[in-house]
């Protein structure tokens, strides 16, 4: 009987390192993914061209988990998706790793679209690669997963992930970014 007690005991707590280490490496990878610290915090949003928006909580009822959203709602369109939601990462000893982003994103309009960018710069921020993936969203009340997988070239400085939106006037939520190895 005290093996099964130790054979459990050291599961346990290994998986329960790992378990920690892996959050805490994907914390300080990203920080506020989920919003719940603020919109504000490590987010902005860009409007290029004519393109206007409003950048708002979405607070408790139109977030996917929690009680905070990014919502942008696009009241002038611009050609093509120029409002962007962006954050700069800074990412330390990852170079030439693959990382897998996900976000959870919802619309309150039907036949919306989106794109999720991750752009890498070099020390002369200068863009040296990138990945995307197209979303498309629906008025359904649910927010659906979308990833994407990148890995960072050897000579990344940061990478800026980027939510574009705006080709067409409405209303836009995401939530739970995720960064994972």
């Amino acid at each position: 009987m005290p093996y099964k007690k130790i054979i459990v005991l050291t599961f346990s707590l290994t998986y329960n390192l790992f378990m920690s280490s892996q959050t805490d490496l994907t914390a300080s990878l990203f920080n506020n993914g989920d919003f719940e610290k603020g919109i504000h915090v490590d987010w902005q949003l860009e409007l290029k061209g004519n393109a206007k928006a409003n950048y708002l909580d979405a607070g408790k009822l139109e977030s996917a988990y929690g009680g905070h959203a990014a919502k942008v709602v696009v009241t002038q369109k611009h050609y093509m998706h120029h409002v962007a939601l962006k954050k700069v990462i800074v990412y330390k000893n990852i170079c030439g790793k693959a990382m897998t982003y996900s976000i959870k994103a919802s619309a309150l309009e039907n036949g919306m679209s989106s794109i999720m960018r991750v752009n890498a710069y070099s020390g002369n921020s200068e863009i040296i690669d990138y990945a995307q993936t197209q979303m498309w969203l629906e008025r359904d009340g649910l927010f659906k997963v979308y990833s994407l997988t990148f890995t960072i070239p050897l000579n990344t400085k940061y990478l800026e992930l980027l939510v574009w939106c705006g080709a067409k006037k409405g209303t836009y939520l995401f939530d739970d970014f995720t960064v994972n190895r």
